[in-house]
């Protein structure tokens, strides 16, 4: 994305390993899991940036 990014990330740590400034929320469900990925990997067609997902770097 241009103005901000996605991360998916695994902490061994309970506490988040960043500060404030961001809006982290723990996934507890495997289909969030997946509709975060999914979100993840289709947001640059979404945003009209590709036609294709294997067309975004």
């Amino acid at each position: 994305m241009i103005d901000h990014v996605h991360l998916l990330l695994t902490s061994r740590r309970a506490a988040a390993p960043w500060d404030s400034g961001y809006s982290p929320s723990a996934i507890q469900a495997d289909s969030y899991l997946l509709a975060c990925q999914r979100h993840i990997e289709l947001n640059p067609v979404g945003a009209a940036m590709v036609g294709d997902t294997a067309h975004y770097r």
